[in-house]
């Protein structure tokens, strides 16, 4: 999952589509979440989105690699709101475990705030009855904690709905596409893409094996003329 903006491709001469192109002929899924470096405002709107496509991702059981330009930043942004907001992590743990993981990582915390924060605000009456729950529930189990540890609980549990009721969607339009005349077409297309694709390869080690000879040969017909002329592709 790519997490880099236009302006990182124009400064560094990424080519997108090429190199999705190139990928999916290998069977690696390439998704892209743009969204712009040191901007903590954009990374803050982009990240409920960043987390749902790599929701969905882990859903359709892929390994994701998750990248940005450097990896400071957006990349373990991306991944402290995966953990939180759907895996239910407190931020603490997992924000300790990316660091774990990649000691020069930066997340900005201020993004992930902002978003924690629109996704609970205006829920205080449901958060009060959510922690209730959880605070009967630690009693029951002989857990340790307080107030605090049982309304971070809540609120870790109310995103982490949000985003199953996302996902949830996600898989329902998937579903419902998958069954479309045009999803089939689409996979005729794609099959088509990668036999034509076979072709080129079979018809150019035709043409190099035909100039191999004639160069060998020391033929100066029009033998590779010939063969090129229909085959080039």
């Amino acid at each position: 999952m790519c997490l880099q903006s236009d302006a990182c491709f124009e400064a560094l001469r990424i080519d997108w589509e090429a190199l999705r192109a190139h990928a999916f002929q290998r069977g690696v899924v390439m998704v892209r979440v743009p969204q712009r470096d040191f901007d903590k405002g954009d990374q803050a709107l982009m990240l409920p989105e960043t987390v749902r496509v790599l929701s969905n991702l882990a859903d359709q059981d892929h390994v994701t690699y998750v990248h940005c330009t450097a990896g400071i930043n957006r990349a373990t942004l991306a991944t402290l709101g995966y953990l939180t907001f759907v895996v239910g992590w407190t931020m603490s743990d997992a924000l300790a475990l990316i660091k774990a993981k990649r000691p020069q990582a930066m997340p900005y915390v201020e993004s992930w705030n902002i978003v924690k924060g629109l996704m609970t605000t205006g829920r205080d009456e449901e958060l009060k009855v959510r922690s209730r729950k959880i605070y009967h529930r630690r009693k029951e189990e002989g857990m340790h904690g307080g107030s605090d540890d049982d309304w971070g609980a809540a609120e870790r549990e109310m995103i982490s709905e949000q985003f199953a009721r996302r996902l949830e969607i996600d898989r329902c339009m998937l579903r419902a596409t998958r069954g479309s005349p045009g999803h089939e077409t689409a996979h005729r297309l794609v099959d088509a893409e990668k036999s034509l694709e076979r072709v080129r390869k079979e018809a150019q080690a035709i043409i190099d094996a035909a100039e191999a000879l004639k160069t060998e040969s020391g033929d100066q017909g029009d033998l590779g003329d010939f063969v090129a002329s229909p085959w080039r592709l």
